[in-house]
């Protein structure tokens, strides 16, 4: 392998911490530290999260982490609209249920 550039580690790091801070990472992993902290490491390695890193698990796994914006759920009195956000939670979860599905069928594939 042919050597293209040499750079000290602490320079490199900060080009890292830079990147991430620009493009609104939430910050860099460390491949061993993630391993160590694994809670279910007899189920394989972890070599990824999610973008914003709340979901740290296994290769072809899903975030399954979502969200409702209840002043949505507001009506024009200011009260909470209880049977609409229900039917939204419904049709999240539903949602949710199919897209888990089709990530294990695709895996079978």
């Amino acid at each position: 392998m042919k050597k293209l550039k040499v750079i000290k580690a602490e320079d490199l790091f900060k080009q890292l911490a830079q990147a991430s801070w620009e493009c609104a990472d939430p910050g860099i992993q460390f491949d061993t530290t993630i391993n160590r902290w694994h809670t279910t490491p007899v189920s394989g390695r972890i070599n990824g999260s999610n973008p914003c890193s709340e979901y740290v698990h296994l290769d072809n796994s899903a975030c399954n982490l979502s969200s409702l914006n209840l002043l949505n759920f507001l009506n024009d009195d200011n009260e909470f609209d209880v049977d609409g956000f229900r039917h939204a939670v419904r049709i999240m979860i539903t949602a949710k249920k199919y897209s888990y599905l089709h990530l294990i069928t695709q895996q079978k594939r």
